[in-house]
């Protein structure tokens, strides 16, 4: 939020003034805007990625298992196979990050 540039301490007075009757009128919100949302801490970030990749992981495999066993051989299936283990490589990886803990804990 950027804050205006007043000259002299009269006009910044002024002003308030005006917003206060503004808002008493009900031309201006009574509530401040909301805060942003909390931005996550990094093992929790580092969970829900761990997470996604879980979740994509069993989601490519339900694919791979669902296909026709015509298919079985197909490029598709070599090519779900290999992102299967790609994302099974990668959640391994997240895994076994031991993040630091952090300043005061």
């Amino acid at each position: 939020m950027t804050q205006k540039q007043y000259a002299n301490a009269a006009e910044r007075q002024r002003a308030h003034r005006q917003r206060v009757q503004a808002r008493l009128a009900g031309l201006l919100p009574v509530t401040p805007p909301p805060k942003p949302p909390r931005k996550l801490t990094r093992p929790k970030r580092l969970a829900l990625m761990e997470g996604e990749l879980q979740a994509l992981s069993q989601e490519y495999e339900a694919w791979l298992n669902a296909m026709p066993d015509n298919l079985r051989e197909s490029e598709l299936a070599v090519q779900l196979q290999e992102t299967i283990d790609q994302l099974q490589e990668a959640l391994d990886a997240v895994t076994s990050i031991d993040p630091p803990r952090g300043f005061g804990r």
